[in-house]
């Protein structure tokens, strides 16, 4: 068997899970196509290991025989783990498998340490696959064994439990995840990664057979930053839409955050009219119940909004009247919040030194909360104003340090964002290829991905930058630039600005001759 060979059966093995009965299965189907061609029909599905010859053992006509044969040599307790275990789509860590497969109102197993053992022998008989990471051990069940368990569920009439605590757990890990901004946001954005199909299982059910909207929307609001940070906004919008909808339309604290969570994907979607509709009603809602600790976030969405849609009287009051409850209740991580807004609206206004002076008040609490996300928006902003300030060096430093705090948190639209700005200054040092083929690349993806740069300010620096670029270069020269850009991507342009990071830090230390301005840091 040549390296090929090798390669081809070694996908298959992947493909299947390494479930023997199921490798016993394609390695008879070899008689009949290559090793490509079983790979090929396999990716399509599994149905290509279904019948089997008249001469074939009975365990081996079809792989679902082969299943039920497994099945049915199970003592109880483990048939009903491995029935309840199908409800989680993509499979599962301990814990999750654990809070599903125990149903301590039900038959046994009852309590989690009793399914533990359950799971042990369902791996032993490699029902289940367990997958080591970096975040523990997650189990897996090829999709075929899963919808055979899923059938198993239906018949024992458990179906409706356990799908309710499927939904549950995973409700309870993303809304108890809302605060997890910090320092470990990384991780947390690459758990989610793994549940998506776990999360829209809890999403359909809860807007489904679990009638209760109320909790998908609290489900959906906790994840708007995630969605928009994976490029899933439109989806993102279509749960809040569908929860907003189902549930009631009393003012509640939940409703305040579905309304400013659809708000903000739909400002990133650049629907803004329908972003500060959403905003409004927002506000208006936590004022109808009094919840006045919703109120800084609410105004600071709609500072926001009316800042993408030009209006920037609004967004500046709008923006004060956010710090002003900011710090009327004491929530010093909200004024930063507020103060991080206000500062960018300033920015749009021309006022660079005061909106620098107030993005550098903001960042010492990102960091010290361990705020990443906010930290490299901070960065991000202070880099642009170093540009327009004619501080070429200090630009370039920020926007690098911003730069890798995107990487790490695997977030597209901060990182397009300062490429765009680093590429503006590849242009204004005299280095225009550079600059275009970063900026060709950065459109592309922009394209692709369906993220937009917000800020007007910004699109026209960009769109300075690229016809300085082009006529730089000529238009032959452009072109040529632009063809070979298209072999280039995101993550080779990260890897090659990250390369000359500078110390971090090096230019946030505060200046005696910082301009004075009416926005006084309260300590809270």
């Amino acid at each position: 068997m040549d390296r090929e060979e090798l390669r081809l059966a070694a996908q298959i093995c992947a493909r299947l899970d390494g479930l023997p009965l199921a490798i016993e299965l394609a390695a008879a189907r070899l008689r009949t196509f290559s090793t490509r061609e079983l790979a090929g029909l396999l990716e399509g599905g599994l149905d290509v290991l279904g019948a089997g010859g008249p001469g074939a053992e009975p365990r081996h006509r079809t792989l679902h025989a082969a299943i039920d044969w497994s099945y049915r040599l199970l003592d109880e307790p483990d048939r009903v783990v491995f029935r309840r275990f199908s409800v989680l789509r993509g499979g599962g860590d301990l814990e999750a498998a654990l809070a599903v497969c125990a149903d301590p109102g039900g038959t046994h197993p009852r309590d989690p340490r009793q399914a533990t053992g359950a799971l042990a022998r369902l791996v032993d008989r490699s029902l289940l696959s367990p997958v080591p990471g970096g975040q523990g051990t997650r189990y897996r069940m090829l999709e075929l064994v899963r919808e055979y368990a899923a059938e198993r569920l239906v018949e024992s009439g458990e179906e409706a439990g356990a799908r309710a605590r499927q939904a549950d757990w995973y409700s309870r890990s993303v809304t108890g995840g809302r605060a997890r901004p910090g320092r470990q946001a990384g991780r947390w954005a690459r758990r989610l990664d793994s549940e998506h199909d776990n999360i829209r299982a809890a999403l359909t059910w809860y807007l489904g057979e679990g009638q209760d909207p109320e909790r998908a929307m609290d489900t959906a609001a906790a994840l708007w930053r995630h969605w928009w940070g994976r490029g899933m906004m439109s989806e993102g919008r279509e749960w809040l839409r569908r929860s907003l909808a189902g549930g009631t339309r009393e003012p509640s604290p939940g409703r305040v955050r579905g309304l400013r969570a659809a708000a903000v994907l739909a400002r990133h979607m650049h629907d803004h009219d329908e972003a500060r509709r959403l905003g409004r009603e927002a506000l208006e809602a936590a004022r109808a119940i009094g919840d006045e600790a919703a109120y800084p976030a609410c105004l600071n969405g709609l500072c926001a909004t009316a800042h993408v849609q030009g209006d920037l009287d609004a967004s500046l009051r709008y923006g004060e009247e956010s710090v002003a409850w900011a710090e009327r209740l004491g929530d010093r991580r909200g004024v930063a919040a507020a103060y991080a807004n206000l500062a960018t609206t300033l920015r749009g206004l021309g006022r660079l030194q005061e909106s620098e002076a107030i993005y550098l008040r903001a960042l010492p609490t990102f960091r010290e909360s361990g705020d990443r996300f906010s930290e490299a928006v901070v960065l991000n902003n202070l880099a642009q104003v170093a540009r327009r300030l004619g501080q070429p060096a200090r630009s370039r430093d920020l926007a690098r340090q911003a730069l890798a705090v995107y990487q790490e948190l695997q977030f597209v639209d901060g990182q397009l964002d300062i490429l765009g700005l680093l590429a503006c200054l590849e242009v204004d040092e005299g280095r225009p290829e550079a600059g275009l083929r970063t900026l060709a690349v950065t459109e592309r993806e922009r394209q692709r991905t369906g993220y937009r740069v917000q800020l007007a300010a910004d699109r026209e620096a960009r769109g300075r930058a690229l016809a300085a670029a082009t006529a730089a270069l000529g238009e032959d020269g452009a072109r040529a630039v632009r063809a070979a850009a298209a072999g280039a991507d995101v993550d080779d342009l990260v890897t090659e600005f990250l390369a000359g990071s500078a110390d971090p830090g090096r230019h946030l230390k505060p200046e005696e001759n910082w301009v004075q301005t009416k926005y006084r840091w309260k300590t809270t």
